[in-house]
């Protein structure tokens, strides 16, 4: 009861430590400041029925972009949830950032105590929740869907490990339920993420197995099993996985991959790992960036004790003339398959690494090499909580467990924002005419191709209704006024417009939506073709009369094919899940 009251008081302490900065009032200056324009936009779809969201229709200087096909739905699906229910942005945001707090400790703290008991998984909560890159990635880059991507991998090792070791001889170990909901949460937080992650949690588990079981039938058996979860996870986030990945090449997404965002650029150096050099500036060519990728004085500690207790492991078998017993020490390959995980994700960020980058396909996506940290910082808190529970004495293991503890701690520093708004209208904007004219240029990534660059400029006039940097007039629908069209506006929403027309005479309409595939145009219920226009946008050919003309964005094949798999991917879930409910209900 104690050691548990003690346990429950330095999570609070890890808790509060790196949210401390969350609770003064006010936002604060991110590289990223879209998160507020995204909850807006989150929430604006889900309100007019558009699901799953895809289609932000105030993005793209008010042409309206897929954002949500390319971009992380999950966090702002959560904030916008939070906004709906009358919480303002600036708690729908923090409370985000709290969010990837509260289940990065928790789930560091049950792998931790899962491998190694109660005070090393404390320990692995603490170096992992406080390291000093999660403090980068919130308070300093504003990537909030890095780390809600990073909050799910502790717990898909922790999944990985209860199917391990769960002796079932059957389909259904236990865990899986952990495994499959938290790949999904990364999935659909942080593709880029999923993108490192998956191949390593692969070598994580594979090593697990064959350092404790050996090469054996029974460890292929786990192995199939363990592929199985993972594409059922695949098939829950389809709905956003396979589009974001089939259909990039219909938006300027090539800018995330060409100059400053190109990987060349943020390469980093391993002497940039150990010195802080803290920072609010940006990545850049050479070792002398504008923020850190110091990966902690306790964490570095915890691990110069690990190597440590590794060599005396190491030189008392020398000593004692037991190779055999030192090439079976399962404790020690363990540590040191650990080891070799982490300096493979930092390797991978490092400027050596480069000509990987340069042959691989897909990599060059991510960016920034730095990212790498992310899948780094599990492996070394693993390494740190190892080298605790390698102490035999209780007295010993506590005290060098709470000093570490304590050192780690020091990290809190960090988890502060350079400085705080004096209004969140100064940067989170959530406005529709805001989102158009002062937010969009700071995310054209995911703007249709076709779309002409005089939108990021801007104009109005006679032929346009539009300023780009400035106060827009969302309620406008059609683009061309110097007809004297006459039309009034039926259904306005993002996914789907409806207006009634009264022509003299047949008439080229141009709305003010960026084609884009899935777009359907209809005319008194009827399907009609129609173009793309100079500018980028919907245009339609209408005869002369009264019409119905409706503009909705429907389904590609790719899309249909996407939802299917993931309706059916549901199916099975539930459909699984029923022993479970069964074995519970039968226990009570």
């Amino acid at each position: 009861m104690i050691r548990k009251f003690i346990i429950s008081i330095l999570l609070i302490v890890i808790f509060v430590g790196a949210t401390w900065s969350l609770y003064q009032p006010g936002l604060f200056k991110l590289h990223d400041s879209t998160h507020a324009a995204r909850i807006s936009e989150m929430k604006t779809s889900l309100v007019e029925g558009h699901f799953p969201p895809r289609w932000s229709a105030n993005f793209g200087y008010g042409f309206g972009m897929p954002l949500f096909e390319f971009y992380a739905p999950l966090p702002y699906f959560v904030g916008a949830i939070f906004f709906w229910l009358g919480i303002n942005i600036e708690w729908s945001i923090k409370l985000l950032f709290i969010i990837s707090t509260l289940v990065t400790m928790i789930g560091g703290l049950k792998l931790g105590q899962k491998l190694y008991g109660s005070i090393a998984g404390v320990v692995v909560a603490a170096s992992l929740t406080l390291a000093p890159y999660r403090a980068v990635n919130l308070f300093v880059r504003g990537a909030l869907s890095e780390a809600w991507g990073l909050m799910a991998l502790p717990w898909i090792l922790y999944g990985l490990l209860l199917i391990a070791e769960d002796r079932n001889k059957k389909f259904l170990s236990s865990g899986w339920v952990t495994l499959v909901l938290s790949l999904v949460v990364m999935m659909l937080s942080h593709n880029l993420t999923t993108l490192m992650f998956v191949p390593f949690s692969l070598l994580f588990i594979g090593g697990y197995l064959v350092i404790k079981k050996g090469i054996n039938k029974q460890v292929f058996t786990k192995v199939i099993e363990i592929l199985g979860y993972y594409l059922l996870a695949i098939g829950l986030s389809s709905f956003y996985m396979i589009p974001a990945l089939a259909e990039k090449n219909f938006v300027k997404i090539g800018k995330i991959v060409s100059g400053y965002f190109h990987y060349s650029h943020h390469f980093l150096y391993i002497r940039q790992f150990f010195y802080a050099n803290w920072g609010y500036g940006g990545s850049g060519w050479g070792p002398d960036d504008g923020f850190s990728f110091y990966l902690g004085l306790g964490q570095l500690i915890g691990f110069g004790l690990a190597a440590l207790i590794g060599l005396l492991i190491l030189l008392n078998h020398l000593r004692l003339k037991k190779i055999k017993a030192l090439l079976t020490n399962k404790k020690l390959m363990w540590v040191s398959w650990l080891v070799v995980l982490m300096c493979l994700a930092l390797y991978l960020s490092l400027l050596k690494a480069k000509f990987i980058w340069d042959t691989l396909p897909l990599i060059s996506f991510i960016q920034f090499p730095f990212r790498w940290i992310t899948v780094a910082l599990i492996f070394l808190g693993l390494i740190d909580g190892w080298a605790i529970s390698m102490l035999s004495n209780k007295t010993a293991r506590y005290a060098l467990g709470l000093g570490l503890f304590l050192v780690i701690l020091l990290n809190s520093a960090f988890y502060k924002p350079y400085y705080y708004l004096t209004s969140e209208n100064e940067v989170y904007f959530t406005q529709p005419d805001q989102i158009q004219g002062l937010v969009s240029n700071i995310l054209p990534d995911y703007i249709p191709i076709q779309m002409s660059e005089d939108i990021a400029s801007g104009y109005r006039n006679d032929q346009g209704i539009w300023v780009a940097h400035g106060t827009n007039n969302p309620e406008d629908v059609i683009l061309n006024k110097d007809n004297n069209l006459q039309y009034q506006i039926l259904v306005d929403r993002g996914h789907q417009k409806l207006v009634s027309v009264n022509l003299s005479q047949d008439t080229i309409i141009d709305f003010k939506i960026a084609n884009f595939p899935g777009w359907i145009v209809e005319v008194d219920g009827q399907k009609v073709d129609h173009q793309t226009a100079p500018l980028g946008n919907i245009q339609v050919a209408v005869p002369a009369g009264n019409h119905l003309v409706g503009v909705y964005f429907g389904k590609t094949p790719v899309r249909l094919t996407a939802d299917i798999i993931s309706a059916l991917s549901l199916l099975i879930l539930i459909f699984l899940l029923k022993p479970i409910n069964s074995k519970s209900a039968k226990k009570i």
